[in-house]
């Protein structure tokens, strides 16, 4: 898709959203769950668009101590989550 779009002046943005278990399935003590193994594998992969690494992004977040990346009682991200990755996005589209 990305080679078709190219032929045609149009830069493919992949985003897959990272889910909120996959996010802090890595904080669960005594997980017993598999971990989603999505982002380590896509990651590995060539690409001809720009990919936009959701779980990357908010893990890093996580890492810095960021609370609220996912509203507490919801399966949606926070307006802390859209900000951040906002950012990423204008930064590798160099707006």
């Amino acid at each position: 898709m990305a080679q078709k779009l190219k032929e045609k002046n149009i830069q493919l943005i992949f985003m897959p959203a990272v889910n909120k278990y996959d996010l802090y399935s890595s904080f669960i003590v005594n997980n017993k769950y598999p971990m989603d193994q999505f982002f380590d594998r896509i990651r590995t992969l060539q690409k001809d668009y720009i990919f936009i690494d959701t779980k990357d992004i908010l893990l890093k977040q996580l890492d810095k101590g960021e609370k609220d990346i996912y509203y507490i009682d919801d399966t949606h991200w926070s307006y802390k989550s859209s900000d951040v990755v906002t950012d990423d996005i204008i930064s590798k589209l160099n707006i």
